[in-house]
């Protein structure tokens, strides 16, 4: 199950900015992305947290 807790956009961005989107997977360990600014995210899976980039993001 996945829910998306809040989102938001920013000018020259093409990826959200803030919010979190939270689950749980099939093994019963829970997860959320948690936007930290426009292409940076951080994961967490159980205790295990890891930093993202998405490329594409900022305005060419």
């Amino acid at each position: 199950m996945l829910f998306l807790q809040s989102k938001r956009v920013r000018f020259g961005c093409y990826c959200a900015t803030s919010g979190t989107w939270s689950g749980s997977c099939s093994d019963g360990k829970s997860f959320s992305l948690s936007i930290q600014g426009c292409g940076s995210a951080v994961l967490t899976l159980g205790e295990d947290s890891e930093s993202l980039n998405f490329d594409r993001c900022v305005a060419q």
